[in-house]
């Protein structure tokens, strides 16, 4: 099972709702500061949402 698999399938005590997740995932890049890669990674935050929530997106290289 993966990460994503187990998290989606794990009861929050005390919550009726559907909960999701979107992540976004990107690699430092010798050189960068982390701002330049938190940036990145939010950018794929806001892909994942907008191509239908609670998915994972990595930063297109």
């Amino acid at each position: 099972m993966s990460l994503r698999e187990g998290l989606r399938n794990q009861v929050i005590e005390g919550v009726d709702q559907v909960v999701t997740a979107s992540f976004g995932i990107a690699s430092w890049r010798a050189g960068e500061g982390i701002d330049t890669m938190l940036l990145r990674a939010d950018s794929g935050v806001y892909a994942a949402k907008q191509a239908g929530r609670d998915r994972v997106e990595p930063e297109q290289i």
